[in-house]
């Protein structure tokens, strides 16, 4: 593992997926804009309950922090260290969701049982006392399996993203959404590769079947030599506050921010008609002008996520680092976007939705895989000004519009 002195006390690895690293590990001095596929079964948790607890907790301001903090890296570390026993690979943070992927001999069965050991987990977190008020959380879990397209896009001496996209991750994205809580449901994909040592159930949704029970399967643990991965390339993962240091686990709190939510679309349509050369072009331009527009206004692309039809991208602006003028500068950002993309002829389109207003943001995850996020409800309201926005808009909210209109 790299050294505390190199790295400015940051453990880099545990902010990167397995995936990534193995990828500079297998190649280090490959060019940093790459692309390749990934097989396996993917697995997308959504977490409810957490809203609302956050809600309540900000109106204590730094204790408040504190105590979301602490429960978020309890419930991930939980959930995490049950699916680290069937080698599930943790993707991405998506606020109160989980991205995993299972891959190799058996990943299917490695991934139904994860998902079932990871909701009978979920009896600790059911009823929780915060703060003299019970909370509930309740997860829902889909998973799909396929090919997915991981790429390693941005500038070649500068930022990089890690992006995972293809038509089998939007997939995984409608199918969350059609369990129940408590519940772990999966695609026909998925269930084509599972035999008799799995119970599953049809559901009322075409082709999608509910996991009842399942064997235990042989797991054969992936082994990777963190050592000897390219440290000044994987940092460029990161958030620059971040990878220097200047935000730490323990800057922790509620904060005022504004958050763009952007929702990429036309990926997985090139991915099929164009290929995956086109795609990796048209990928790379795109991230590159949110990179450039973001770091002009003080924004930081802090994750992208799975979508039924797309891809998501959020830019954070007033954190990690906070700063004055985050509305304006999040409308500036959108607009100057919006603008890049009409002139560059590329074959994606985007809508893009912006919201302000207190949410907490930290650094939670387990002691192998964590990350800085973002999350509460006004992260929510942000994403669905996206949703409402509609193709080749910019949608704000009254929050944002507010502080606009003040100054």
């Amino acid at each position: 593992m790299f050294s505390r002195e190199e790295t400015g006390n940051l453990d880099t690895p545990c902010y990167l997926p397995r995936t990534l690293i193995a990828a500079w590990v297998k190649s280090p001095h490959q060019d940093p804009v790459w692309a390749e596929w990934l097989t396996g079964s993917l697995m997308h948790c959504d977490v409810t309950g957490f809203t609302a607890m956050n809600e309540k907790l900000s109106r204590l301001g730094k204790e408040g922090g504190e105590i979301m903090a602490d429960i978020l890296n309890e419930f991930f570390d939980r959930m995490l260290t049950t699916a680290d026993r069937w080698d599930g690979i943790h993707l991405k943070y998506g606020g109160d969701a989980m991205l995993l992927l299972f891959t190799g001999r058996g990943h299917a069965y490695r991934a139904v049982r994860a998902g079932l050991d990871m909701q009978e987990a979920m009896a600790d977190f059911i009823d929780l006392n915060v703060v003299n008020e019970s909370f509930e959380l309740r997860m829902r879990i889909g998973i799909h399996s396929g090919r997915f397209y991981s790429a390693s896009i941005g500038e070649p001496a500068g930022l990089l993203h890690y992006l995972i996209t293809g038509k089998d991750v939007n997939r995984t994205a409608q199918v969350e959404p059609l369990a129940e809580p408590d519940q772990v449901v999966v695609s026909e994909a998925t269930a084509a590769l599972l035999a008799d040592n799995c119970e599953l159930e049809e559901t009322a949704h075409d082709r999608i079947y509910l996991v009842r029970a399942a064997g235990a399967p042989d797991v054969e643990y992936s082994v990777l030599d963190y050592d000897n991965a390219p440290r000044e390339i994987l940092q460029r993962y990161l958030m620059p506050p971040i990878a220097s240091g200047r935000v730490r686990a323990k800057d922790r709190d509620h904060r005022r921010v504004s958050i763009s939510f952007i929702s990429l679309k036309g990926m997985s349509d090139i991915l099929q008609h164009q290929g995956d050369e086109q795609a990796l072009e048209q990928a790379n331009a795109y991230i590159k002008m949110v990179f450039a527009a973001a770091n002009k206004y003080g924004g930081y692309l802090s994750q992208s996520d799975v979508s039924e039809t797309g891809d998501t991208l959020v830019v954070l602006f007033g954190a990690p680092v906070s700063h004055g003028e985050h509305e304006q500068n999040a409308c500036r950002f959108a607009y100057e976007l919006n603008n890049e993309l009409n002139r560059s002829g590329l074959l994606l389109s985007h809508q893009i939705g912006i919201n302000t207003g207190y949410v907490f943001a930290g650094e939670t995850g387990s002691s192998k895989r964590r990350d800085y996020t973002t999350t509460g409800d006004n992260m929510n309201l942000a994403a669905r000004m996206m949703s409402a926005a509609g193709p080749g808009n910019i949608l704000i909210s009254a929050h944002t519009a507010e502080r606009l209109n003040s100054d």
